[in-house]
């Protein structure tokens, strides 16, 4: 991504829920993206889950996970 060698064409995120229990929230979604890495069109179909927890009135991410779909 930094080298600019990959290039996000199209990015949809979709079926977007949100759980909160006390300061800490769950939040899932899909990701559809085409992209164009080296002139090269491909496609992304991603399944994503952040954990946030509520520090001090802010949300902060404690973590990520993706998985192919």
């Amino acid at each position: 991504m930094v080298s600019g060698k990959s290039d996000f064409v199209t990015i949809d995120l979709k079926n977007q829920t949100i759980k909160v229990v006390g300061n800490t929230a769950i939040v899932r979604h899909l990701l559809y993206a085409t992209t164009n890495d080296w002139g090269n069109p491909g496609e992304v179909r991603l399944g994503i889950m952040l954990v946030f927890e509520k520090q001090h009135g802010d949300w902060v991410l404690l973590a990520r996970q993706a998985y192919k779909i």
